[in-house]
């Protein structure tokens, strides 16, 4: 089976000149890879989990609308729904991780009444009116675009946003925005002087380093992130296994999250079907797991096991 020929959209997927992910802080970048990560087992598929399901119920009409609802995401269609679920899950999850909120243009699939599409757009230069999301075209994109602003009515546009539960839009541009203030290859004036190969007598990076770390498990706690440091030169062996459970807490919740916000998406636009994910530890499991841990009555290994994909 084929994915349909999709409506063009009338959005404008990324503006190049203002594209800015090869300037971004690394530190940044590795925590904003590091939430998406495995939100959903990777094309469906974990050992661990062998009760894991990830099902379309409704109509078989209903279920094909949303299977290729979901399929649009990437112009691929699945044989079987719980890859197409974790697949899309994922790449939304993604999306989410770089700005807090993502954008989706809803589209009717040619010669389809009640087929749709959606198709990413970016959120920058964009304006939200009564009824209505503006993009404003900068003029160096003009030449590409050949339009100074484009208009959607809002009835065809489908915007998801970090959780409540997760600091929502704006305690998680908090979160990136503070990780800016440390670059973890040191200050800026000590990058500058090595450049110069300035002595700076006075100056440990070892000791900022080491400030940075700090503050950087203190900022991302809600998360978890571990900096991708699986070393114990600074961290007890519990703190560590606590923080990778607590990320796993984090992405229980984006994966209800992103699954709640598609099952309104198909009653919006009367798609008679639901997606249902088991199998997999829930948030609440997870907190179970991370009080059985501190009250001694698990093993580091067996908690991890409990929510390792």
């Amino acid at each position: 089976m084929r994915v349909p020929s999709e409506g063009k959209g009338r959005a404008v997927s990324l503006f190049p000149s203002l594209s800015t992910r090869g300037d971004i802080n690394q530190t940044v970048f590795m925590f904003i890879e590091d939430v998406h990560l495995a939100v959903m087992p990777i094309g469906g598929r974990t050992d661990k989990f062998p009760d894991f399901s990830a099902t379309i119920t409704g109509q078989a009409s209903d279920r094909k609308r949303a299977l290729l609802l979901l399929a649009s995401l990437k112009n691929r269609y699945h044989d079987g729904d719980k890859e197409a679920i974790s697949d899309r899950v994922n790449e939304i999850a993604e999306h989410l991780s770089w700005r807090g909120r993502a954008f989706y243009e809803i589209v009717q699939n040619a010669g389809e009444q009640n087929g749709y599409s959606l198709h990413g757009f970016t959120s920058a230069h964009l304006i939200r009116v009564p009824g209505f999301y503006i993009q404003l075209v900068p003029l160096a994109d003009y030449k590409y675009v050949e339009k100074r602003f484009i208009v959607l009515p809002s009835k065809l546009v489908w915007e998801i946003t970090m959780p409540r539960c997760l600091g929502g839009v704006r305690g998680y541009r908090t979160v990136l925005s503070r990780l800016k203030r440390f670059d973890i290859l040191g200050p800026k004036f000590w990058q500058r002087d090595l450049e110069m190969r300035k002595r700076m007598p006075n100056f440990s990076l070892i000791e900022y380093v080491g400030i940075a770390e700090a503050y950087q498990s203190r900022v991302t706690k809600e998360w978890g992130w571990n900096r991708r440091d699986y070393t114990l030169e600074n961290n007890t062996e519990y703190y560590s296994i606590y923080k990778r459970i607590t990320r796993a807490r984090a992405q229980a919740l984006l994966r209800t999250h992103i699954i709640n916000e598609i099952n309104k998406l198909l009653r919006r636009l009367s798609i008679a079907a639901r997606i249902e994910i088991n199998g997999l530890p829930s948030a609440d499991d997870v907190s179970k797991i991370l009080g059985d841990l501190a009250a001694g009555k698990l093993s580091f290994t067996r908690a991890l096991d409990s929510v390792s994909f």
